[in-house]
């Protein structure tokens, strides 16, 4: 998938968003189906964290933020990852 296929995070209204439409391209969720299942949700989040674990050594000295802390702040919701971690 090239850039001009992926979903654009701007344009969406929030990282979950930009998730299923990209997890809909690559056939993961039907086409159209607006939430994507909770084992599936999971294993995102963990991908999101590792991609900012490694983007963490990359700390800008003049701001103390690393672009890691951004890839958090545009993809990771906390909200929904901590609310379907407490669904049994």
């Amino acid at each position: 998938m090239t850039n001009d296929e992926m979903p654009d995070p701007n344009s969406a209204s929030g990282s979950s968003q930009v998730l299923e439409e990209l997890a809909a391209q690559y056939g993961l969720i039907a086409s159209g189906e607006t939430k994507i299942g909770d084992a599936l949700w999971s294993y995102t989040m963990a991908v999101v964290t590792l991609c900012a674990q490694i983007a963490d050594t990359r700390a800008d000295a003049s701001s103390g933020r690393s672009p890691g802390d951004h890839i958090r702040a545009e993809l990771l919701d906390y909200r929904v990852s901590q609310a379907r971690a407490n669904v049994p």
